[in-house]
């Protein structure tokens, strides 16, 4: 087992099951802490409410009307604009929440990435495309590059209990508001 690249799935398992509790506990973390800045205060609960009201009216809207006549059409361009109004307002009131939760972040990251700092912690069972590959073997010596990193194997984990936790609580917005907002944010066409 001696060279990190000698070292087998076998030998990682401790270090992979260690970065995934790691990430689980950090994701538990930060809903927490969102839970307590964002998620339990009135403005949030009242702009999410009126988002998944508006949207329903939207989908609505949308739906009865076959044949879209010019009032029709800017009707719905109204009431779509005042869903990207809530859902701007939605991010800005969660934006304290999420520096809050990225500062620990960068330190639980720094921290783990110096502990784990050229060891392998996973092996995947593929070898990444070459722009996941920067990141799967960042800090990781040879070519083995189906080894994985701390910070790959983290960052993939919390993604995953981040986004389950949210919808298993119930935190999260729906994926009509998600989008509309991610559409207030992009450049108009």
């Amino acid at each position: 087992c001696g060279t990190p690249e000698n070292k087998t799935a076998a030998a990682m398992l401790p270090d992979a099951v260690t970065v995934v509790c790691i990430a689980m506990l950090s994701a538990t973390t930060s809903e927490v802490l969102s839970y307590f800045l964002v998620y339990r205060t009135e403005k949030f609960r009242t702009l999410k409410s009126s988002a998944e009201r508006q949207l329903k009216k939207l989908e609505k809207k949308k739906a009865s009307e076959d044949k879209t006549t010019q009032k029709q059409k800017k009707r719905i361009d109204k009431a779509e604009g005042q869903l990207k109004t809530i859902s701007r307002d939605l991010k800005a009131v969660s934006v304290q929440s999420m520096l809050v939760v990225s500062l620990c972040f960068m330190g639980i990251v720094g921290f783990f990435n110096s502990v784990y700092a050229g060891r392998p912690v996973a092996r995947l069972p593929f070898e990444p495309l070459s722009i996941v590959t920067n990141l799967s073997h960042r800090g990781l010596d040879g070519e083995d590059f189906t080894q994985c990193s701390f910070v790959f194997l983290y960052a993939m984990s919390m993604m995953f209990f981040r986004q389950n936790i949210q919808k298993a609580t119930g935190f999260g917005l729906s994926r009509g508001i998600q989008k509309l907002s991610n559409q207030a944010f992009s450049p108009a066409q």
